[in-house]
């Protein structure tokens, strides 16, 4: 009976602990969901140009090598020190958590925005490499009106669509 006893306190104890650290870990996920958007549209903006030509095809797993290698240029960058061995998703969660308690002195909107920046020039760069000349400013355009639709007038806005520019 005690023992049955003591160990449901462990349990309710590991139970609030649980609960704390999800907490946490929500507010976290939170904070960097704009990137999480941001990489999210850049990808499928990006796998639309196998509509140029039927040869130019992005894998996910392509893409996602790309974003894990911006967060290992910033860790290098900011001096961290990371064991990144993993090709998963939890990596990545693990690697912008690390950076989130490293870097105390910058404002984490500048530091999304770092992320953005590179992830974007990073795509770029890489894609642009595979695609003939006549195609780059067609993609450039594409990738310009899709990562920021609010800098084009509204009348153009809708006048664009991803399908015309290709």
């Amino acid at each position: 009976m005690n023992k049955t006893k003591s160990s449901s306190v462990a349990i309710r104890k590991s139970l609030k602990e649980a609960t704390i650290i999800e907490k946490s870990l929500n507010k976290d996920i939170e904070v960097y969901q704009p990137l999480a958007q941001f990489g999210s549209r850049l990808y499928f903006g990006t796998i639309e140009v196998a509509q140029l030509n039927s040869i130019y095809q992005v894998s996910l797993t392509s893409f996602l090598n790309l974003f894990k290698r911006i967060f290992m240029l910033h860790s290098v960058s900011q001096r961290l020190s990371l064991d990144y061995r993993g090709n998963d998703h939890v990596t990545i969660f693990v690697i912008i958590l690390t950076f989130q308690s490293q870097w105390d002195g910058t404002k984490i909107e500048e530091r999304i925005q770092n992320l953005c920046y590179a992830l974007l020039d990073s795509i770029y760069d890489f894609v642009s490499h595979g695609l003939f000349k006549t195609d780059k400013m067609a993609f450039a355009l594409h990738l310009t009106h899709l990562m920021h639709e609010d800098a084009f007038e509204p009348n153009v806005r809708h006048g664009i669509s991803r399908i015309d520019i290709f």
